[in-house]
């Protein structure tokens, strides 16, 4: 306290103060704030792409070097899918879920809730719609579930922005004939498939699929955890 008094009266008296040097100046980061940095490389790159870095880093940045710290295109598409997320508006959409490991998450259009409501058949299949959104929002993607209408034949979901149908089927058979009708009648521009169990008999079928043109995304009931796409 007396120093700065000193050099406050200086400047007052109109002295010369570019030579006056206060005590305890720190040159160097301390061996503690050094630590600090290393263990939290990540946040103080994801805080540069979002533009909060806290000013303590900012004004110490000729020890930090901050332009040394770049998100990485993971950590990018996170944070813009948080921003995503949260822009679902609450009065509309239920966000059910957000992964921050890899930016995945669900919102569900609160009048599809609604809908589920009307029968014991249609709760089954919003819950059947819902657990593979979850899985698919698990995995990564970006689902929203959207409204639906009685007797109008319409898409379920977006994926990551694409209208998509979701197909749960214990058999090869029809596999082919509901993606048909998911894309050429319902609007669907991706169909999304859970199988029960991998075979043979699939794989020809997603084949064919292939060959029609038709982009599908697919896991197995025992391997929720990996997302095929094609």
């Amino acid at each position: 306290m007396d120093e700065y008094r000193e050099y406050e009266d200086m400047i007052l008296a109109g002295e010369d103060t570019s030579g006056f040097v206060f005590s305890g100046k720190v040159d160097k980061l301390p061996d503690n704030f050094k630590e600090w940095i290393n263990k939290n490389e990540d946040k103080i790159a994801i805080s540069g792409y979002k533009g909060t870095t806290p000013y303590f880093l900012l004004d110490n940045d000729k020890y930090v070097h901050l332009k040394n710290f770049q998100a990485t295109k993971l950590q990018k598409f996170i944070v813009d899918s948080r921003r995503e997320y949260l822009r679902h508006d609450v009065k509309i959409w239920n966000r059910d879920y957000f992964n921050r490991d890899n930016g995945g998450y669900l919102t569900v259009n609160k009048e599809r809730i609604e809908h589920s409501k009307i029968s014991k058949n249609e709760k089954v299949k919003f819950n059947k719609e819902y657990t593979m959104s979850k899985v698919f929002a698990q995995n990564g993607y970006k689902i929203e579930m959207l409204t639906e209408v009685s007797h109008v034949s319409s898409q379920d979901v977006t994926i990551n922005g694409m209208k998509a149908d979701l197909k749960c089927v214990s058999s090869h058979n029809n596999i082919l004939k509901h993606a048909k009708k998911a894309i050429r009648k319902q609007g669907a521009e991706i169909v999304l498939f859970e199988f029960e169990k991998e075979t043979k008999e699939i794989h020809i079928e997603l084949l064919k699929l292939k060959k029609e043109g038709i982009s599908v995304y697919y896991y197995f009931s025992k391997a929720k955890g990996k997302i095929y796409e094609q």
